[in-house]
């Protein structure tokens, strides 16, 4: 994942949301916890982690939330002519907005079509659970042939750690200008919170969520966020660190 992007898919939507709710009025560990809900799920939808949706847990599980063979339609070596699956956790987003592009079957290859090729490969890792998603697809692998140390394992790897170096303070100093500028607006708009913290956990899960959809549908759809967002795209195997 471009810095560029991991920027604006995770800290936008904490801003917008300051702009709608005061963050001092959330309930202790109620942004962190939605937060890591996401994080987990981008781990685990890219992880190589075979996913049968004739299994009727599974099934019932692809209703509602991402899964490995959900978000493998978005990395379909065809995604400039099938494009959309954009959702994070819910796939409510996709089904409303009609960008559900699921097919039964997999994808028969990820990565770019050729005139949409990059000369370098860089594609990092996300944030946590990534050893978890590596040790799932190795025991229940999407696709048995493809190995643990493919070609761009550690090309994920080595950037996603020069990103993840690099990110904290960058992200520190994008977030301080984000939030002023939220301060500068939130007296228009902001709202009362609920008391209860798991009204406020949903409430918050639901807006991110919300947010991270259409920031991911934006980066397919706008020439100049596509142009970082391809780098994620370029990956020809997916997996817990692309």
């Amino acid at each position: 994942m471009h810095i560029v992007d991991y920027v604006q898919l995770n800290l936008i939507p904490i801003a917008l949301c300051g702009v709608f709710f005061h963050r001092e009025a959330f309930a202790p560990g109620v942004i962190e916890s939605a937060l890591a809900i996401g994080i987990a799920f981008d781990a685990f939808q890219h992880a190589n982690l075979r996913f049968d949706l004739n299994n009727p847990l599974f099934a019932f599980w692809h209703r509602f939330l991402n899964n490995p063979h959900f978000h493998a339609w978005h990395h379909t070596r065809n995604g400039h002519i099938i494009d959309g699956n954009y959702g994070n956790s819910l796939l409510v987003w996709d089904q409303i907005f009609g960008t559900d592009v699921t097919k039964e079957h997999l994808p028969d290859e990820f990565g770019l079509a050729s005139h949409h090729d990059l000369a370098l490969d860089p594609v990092g890792i996300h944030v946590l659970a990534i050893g978890i998603g590596l040790l799932a697809g190795l025991l229940w692998p999407r696709k048995a042939e493809q190995k643990l140390f493919h070609p761009t394992f550690w090309v994920n790897v080595v950037t996603g750690g020069l990103i993840f170096i690099s990110a904290k303070p960058i992200m520190g100093w994008v977030g301080q200008g984000l939030e002023h500028w939220a301060g500068d607006y939130s007296e228009w708009v902001q709202f009362g919170l609920p008391d209860s913290w798991i009204l406020q956990f949903v409430l918050l899960f639901l807006l991110v969520d919300f947010f991270r959809y259409w920031l991911h549908y934006a980066h397919h759809r706008v020439p100049f966020l596509w142009r970082f967002h391809r780098v994620h795209h370029s990956a020809p195997a997916l997996d817990a660190t692309s």
